[in-house]
């Protein structure tokens, strides 16, 4: 029992720091390929929506979108944004592969090196 308690302590902490990397990720900014509208006084009559390059944070994917209008604009807060959750767990899954990738081939290699598992 003792080694599966332990598996199942690193896995979740594999979870929560691959969770925290993700949301933490919002912060990389980047604008379109989706316009959104954020007037209505554009075009030679002023009478046509104004258009411009949607603000999105997230990464690899994007899962925080502006919503020009009811928030802040050029800014991104997840209460009034748009939250993509679909976007949110294939980050996370990224994540979390990326960083159990990176825990086995370390652990890996300190087997082969001779220094033992955690010893660093």
């Amino acid at each position: 029992m003792p080694g599966t308690t332990r598996t199942l302590a690193k896995l979740a902490g594999l979870l929560l720091v691959s969770a925290a990397v993700a949301f933490l990720s919002v912060k990389i900014e980047r604008r379109g390929p989706e316009f959104v509208q954020f007037g209505n006084l554009c075009g030679t009559t002023h009478d046509q929506p104004c258009m411009r390059p949607s603000l999105k944070g997230g990464y690899p994917l994007a899962f925080l979108v502006d919503t020009p209008g009811v928030s802040v604009e050029n800014q991104l807060f997840l209460g009034e944004d748009q939250f993509v959750p679909l976007a949110f767990i294939a980050d996370w899954a990224m994540c979390t592969a990326a960083l159990w990738l990176l825990y086995r081939v370390r652990g890996w290699h300190q087997a082969r090196s001779g220094r033992g598992f955690l010893r660093v």
